[in-house]
């Protein structure tokens, strides 16, 4: 193997280079060194790749915005045009159920009144 200061070719197993006398590192910390250097690199071609999209990304919201707006007007507008078309019915409804709701309490009225009698009489 090489020394990882000078270059020259030392032994395998050799903690120390003879020739410069420079620490050589356990197998343990060149495989943690390659895995930070990995890591590195895919930090880097992501930043890369990012930085590459940023003005795709703008163009597709420069061009989808005016479509956005476009479909939000149109869809506000059908909005208030549904609502306007059932307030109505809405209206009605509520009057209906206010009927019903009088008719109910008045025959229950009436009935319970007829009970009570009746429970009296006896």
């Amino acid at each position: 193997m090489e020394c990882v200061n000078c270059d020259r070719e030392i032994l395998d197993a050799a903690l120390y280079c003879q020739w410069c006398g420079a620490r050589q590192p356990t197998l343990s910390e060149e495989i943690a060194q390659a895995g930070r250097e990995m890591a590195e690199a895919a930090a880097a071609v992501a930043q890369r790749v990012m930085e590459a999209a940023k003005p795709v990304a703008r163009d597709i919201v420069r061009t989808a915005k005016p479509a956005v707006e476009k479909a939000t007007r149109k869809g506000v507008q059908a909005a208030e045009k549904a609502a306007r078309k059932t307030e109505p019915i809405v209206s009605e409804a509520r009057r209906a159920t206010k009927r019903a709701a009088r008719r109910t309490a008045r025959i229950t009225t009436e009935a319970a009144r007829k009970v009570k009698k009746a429970a009296k009489a006896k």
